[in-house]
């Protein structure tokens, strides 16, 4: 029996496909394949909406399909410091290619590598030459020794400039023979599938080296037959440009210098997107604790779940910690502990969402109009989402004053409420205090 929501591991390895993702997968790999442009493709969606269980099960179904892939977890590597021979070595040791090969392609990696490495110090001593030093810098040396020091730097970097304007041929001929060869490689049979590089968690890097995987990508590696697919948050990437570049900077036109389209996962209208939550809730609350009552907690719980997943704010990895929390309560309580479900769901819900109605709840300080407002409750008929109705008329009875409860049918509630021996005034506080505030997540 499980307690916690499946990990990363047992939803790439799960045959079963809820939302369809390995048929949209499929999709992007027929374009990868029928493409004679070299692509790169960003897969835009928000954290916690499931990229990284796809991806991964997206190297796993092109491997299937005999395409090359590496699966590259950016967001592990962001303390390398460099960027290129990160992803050549990627290339080089997952890709299968014969040792002969490798060979080759190691020697050309390692000529670029060495030019790469050489402009990043270049670059470090003009940074550290250009209007920094001075001879003011030497306060405690003779003005004529201070002068003269900075001169032969001066002198120095003419030299190193010099040196760069007459290797710029060499180094492009460095990078054209690598891209060439990648480009045999991956393509050394007219019948082989090309290389598809995914790049996973780009958008939790640090914006420097973020940035660097792009530029690398588009100057080194874009080549026939190597596709690339970052799995991102398109707006944390350009959060990431402005960084670097100033917030003046048009953050979307300079992605597009590298990235030539995004991609979403596939969307469904309202009722076909509630049937497949309600089976992924369910898939998750099926090996947890047992709610003693043959399912029914359970069922009416993944509807619930379709209720919040409405409001926008939710995402999958927001309702697997959901279904944890509730897992939890089922496993501390039973059909014989007083445990009103739609009291204890939304108890959930907000001790995730909305923590400060929780701190109320638990407090016993709750209004009903809060939680009115928060749920959108109506008492409208015409406004009315019948949805909500049960967890609205459970709310209002156990939150409300008996002055507004005055023509309010209240039978059927009083009547389950003397079996457990607690007034009505107590029961959110209770629930919010013995049952679901057992447990804490870090945050």
């Amino acid at each position: 029996m499980k307690i916690l929501a499946p990990d990363i591991e047992h939803a790439v390895g799960t045959s079963e496909d809820i939302f369809g993702r390995d048929v949209f997968g499929d999709g992007l790999l027929k374009v990868f394949e029928l493409s004679d442009d070299a692509l790169v493709v960003a897969l835009d969606e928000p954290w916690g909406s499931g990229k990284t269980v796809f991806a991964r099960r997206l190297a796993r179904r092109a491997k299937d399909q005999k395409f090359k892939v590496v699966y590259f977890d950016a967001f592990k590597r962001d303390y390398e410091p460099d960027v290129f021979v990160s992803l050549a070595a990627e290339i080089i040791e997952e890709t299968g290619i014969k040792p002969k090969e490798k060979r080759v392609l190691k020697e050309r990696v390692k000529d670029v590598a060495k030019i790469v490495g050489r402009v990043a110090i270049k670059g470090a001593v003009r940074g550290l030459t250009a209007g920094v030093v001075r001879a003011s810098d030497f306060e405690d040396a003779n003005e004529d020794v201070a002068n003269e020091v900075a001169k032969e730097i001066h002198a120095e970097l003419d030299r190193i400039i010099d040196s760069r304007l007459e290797s710029a041929k060499a180094e492009q001929r460095a990078f054209e023979s690598f891209r060439q060869t990648l480009s045999d490689l991956m393509s050394a049979n007219d019948d082989q599938k090309p290389l598809i590089f995914i790049v996973d968690e780009l958008d939790r890097c640090k914006p420097t080296y973020a940035l660097s995987v792009l530029e690398t990508i588009k100057h080194l590696f874009s080549v026939k037959n190597v596709h690339f697919l970052l799995v991102c948050q398109l707006n944390q990437l350009s959060a990431a440009t402005k960084k670097m570049y100033g917030s003046e900077i048009d953050a979307s036109l300079y992605l597009e210098k590298f990235i030539h389209f995004r991609v979403t996962f596939p969307r469904f209208e309202k009722r076909e997107n509630d049937r497949l939550l309600k089976r992924f809730v369910l898939n998750i609350l099926n090996e947890m604790p047992d709610d003693d009552q043959s399912g029914q907690l359970k069922d009416s719980f993944a509807d619930f779940t379709s209720v919040v997943w409405r409001r926008g704010d939710y995402s999958l990895r927001r309702l697997e910690r959901l279904c944890t929390l509730f897992g939890l309560c089922m496993a501390f309580t039973n059909k014989r502990t007083i445990r009103y479900p739609a009291i204890i769901y939304i108890l959930c819900d907000l001790k995730i969402s909305m923590p400060s109605l929780f701190a109320k709840a638990k407090d016993g300080t709750l209004a009903y109009r809060e939680v009115k407002a928060h749920y959108e409750f109506s008492d409208d008929p015409d406004k009315r989402d019948n949805d909500l109705d049960w967890y609205a008329l459970n709310w209002r009875y156990f939150l409300s004053s008996d002055k507004e409860l005055q023509g309010f049918d209240v039978s059927g509630f009083r009547s389950s409420s003397f079996e457990f021996n607690i007034d009505r005034e107590d029961v959110v506080r209770f629930l919010a205090n013995k049952i679901v505030d057992r447990f804490a997540f870090p945050t």
